[in-house]
């Protein structure tokens, strides 16, 4: 008999909904100018979706030993597509402004997530 199955918690997918739609949010609010309002909404964004974000990525961690299976998959699911992104991103600059530049420590896109 194998393990039982894990039952899907609805409320995680809630929180990372949540977390999603309050980066969306902060990114509309931080390109849409500069007033009191919008500067107060996009720093009480900050303060509700860092926590958040730690909180659920914490949650789905594991402390357990490094696996040859966990490294793989950590490979395959975060090292390659940052590397996969950084060097479109890469290229695409090339493209558009003529100049080389790798970047290893300032994310491209959306893959900061990948990092943290």
């Amino acid at each position: 008999m194998g393990k039982p199955k894990r039952v899907r918690d609805p409320q995680w997918d809630n929180a990372r909904w949540i977390a999603a739609t309050l980066v969306v949010l902060n990114h509309l609010t931080n390109t849409l100018g500069s007033n009191p309002t919008l500067d107060w909404l996009h720093y009480a964004g900050w303060a509700m979706r860092v926590p958040l974000f730690c909180i659920v990525a914490g949650w789905f961690s594991t402390a357990g030993p490094l696996t040859a299976r966990d490294l793989r998959k950590l490979v395959e699911a975060v090292l390659l597509p940052y590397l996969v992104l950084g060097l479109l991103h890469t290229a695409v600059i090339f493209l558009l402004k003529g100049r080389w530049q790798w970047h290893w420590v300032v994310p491209a896109w959306g893959t900061w997530f990948l990092l943290s």
